[in-house]
């Protein structure tokens, strides 16, 4: 049973993270590039140049006037990679990652649909005989939550 619950968390998890990192999308910074990098300091950038170049620095810093990417050495090494940079006047757009709440609830409402869908189908390959349920010593109806729930969302 342990085994099980475990991956069950682990699918959860991992549902999770696909919902919440499926939905970052890319929107314009306000302001200067130089008071954007300095007081924000954006884990990453997406900047368009004059010629519609598109180039995407990680952990972007400001230098002289550039913006350049800092690029940590690969573990082992002591040499790191040469640094990507693009002259601030250069600058057309910045653009920074946003979680986008619309596209967030839309992705995991379209899962939660996905899921409950599965389910029903599921749960409808059964024998295909329905089983009445007997009436209690008083000669009441017992009812099932779980068929009542059933009902309602499949109408079976």
């Amino acid at each position: 049973m342990i085994a099980r619950t475990s991956a069950i968390g682990r699918s959860v998890l991992g549902l999770l993270l696909l919902v919440l990192s499926g939905c970052v999308t890319w929107e314009p910074a306000r302001g200067g590039a130089r008071q954007l990098i300095e007081d924000e300091r954006p884990s990453s950038v997406r900047l368009t140049d004059v010629d519609g170049l598109r180039t995407t620095l990680k952990n972007p810093v400001m230098i002289n006037d550039s913006i350049v990417s800092i690029v940590a050495p690969p573990p082992g090494t002591v040499v790191a990679p040469p640094r990507v940079g693009v002259l601030a006047n250069d600058v057309n757009i910045i653009e920074m990652p946003r979680v986008s709440t619309l596209r967030t609830v839309a992705l995991a409402a379209a899962i939660l649909g996905a899921s409950i869908s599965w389910a029903r189908v599921q749960g409808g390959s059964g024998s295909g005989s329905e089983v009445e349920d007997p009436p209690n010593k008083d000669g009441m109806l017992t009812l099932d939550v779980g068929r009542l729930i059933g009902l309602v969302w499949g109408g079976r």
